[in-house]
């Protein structure tokens, strides 16, 4: 048997101190820099999304579609977003990050299981998400620092990117590929890569507003016994946490 589980990090692996706003504030400065918005801009409003289960390659491609009036975004100015955000992201670092409930534990016993990897799966650009998993010291049970990013538009294709770079690391396919989140999107981007999702409650969706079929399980603490033995048989101990 051999598995992958990957992992969503904001919601699902770590959360940020209340009222911290950088990574926000370092999309919105990088827009203004580079497009000239106005200094009061309400980011947000201005992508019309609140951000969450999105990918920082979306939301560059929506504030240089919006600022711009066209659609036709290039790659390079995507790569040029992507350097200057991450430039005043870890200008102003602040480590305002700390792991969610039940997490490291999870994480612990999922990686003493011998035939298991683990990757992360993120719509955050790949060093922003490496500062943020590392400031919690989660980055130590990532063997060879694998997953797919947030330069990559769509979260399917960044969970089909961690797939092949797992693949590449461990040298053969895995019998059974799961993938956690607290967004619908990662429900939707395991179903769209033939992987089990598991819903996590731990960001803005409760159970009822998780699209059918995933399992869903309220944190990684109360449902550890749960998403131990999905990864080990596909099927969890209660059946509570089906959601078909």
């Amino acid at each position: 048997m051999r598995v992958l589980v990957t992992f969503d990090v904001d919601g699902t692996l770590l959360t940020s101190v209340p009222q911290s706003k950088q990574h926000t504030d370092a999309i919105k400065e990088t827009a203004i820099k580079l497009y000239n918005l106005p200094q009061n801009v309400d980011i947000k409003k201005f992508c019309n999304s609140n951000f969450s289960g999105t990918t920082d390659s979306w939301i560059a491609k929506t504030i240089i579609q919006n600022a711009m009036q066209r659609q036709e975004v290039t790659q390079e100015e995507l790569d040029i977003f992507e350097k200057k955000e991450d430039e005043i992201y870890h200008r102003d670092y602040e480590g305002m990050h700390v792991p969610i409930y039940g997490v490291e534990e999870a994480i612990k016993a999922i990686t003493q299981i011998p035939y298991v990897t683990i990757a992360l799966c993120t719509g955050n650009y790949e060093n922003i998400g490496w500062t943020k998993v590392g400031h919690t010291g989660l980055d130590k049970y990532f063997e060879g620092r694998l997953g797919g990013f947030g330069n990559i538009l769509e979260r399917k294709d960044i969970l089909k990117e961690a797939i092949r770079r797992a693949e590449e690391f461990r040298g053969y396919k895995f019998d059974r590929i799961i993938h956690i989140g607290d967004a619908q999107q990662d429900v939707d981007a395991a179903s769209a890569n033939g992987c089990i999702p598991i819903a996590v409650e731990t960001g803005h969706l409760k159970k009822e507003q998780f699209a059918k079929p995933c399992f869903v399980i309220p944190n990684m603490k109360d449902g550890l016994e749960d998403l131990i033995s999905i990864i080990k048989t596909g099927k969890p101990v209660h059946e509570s946490c089906i959601h078909q």
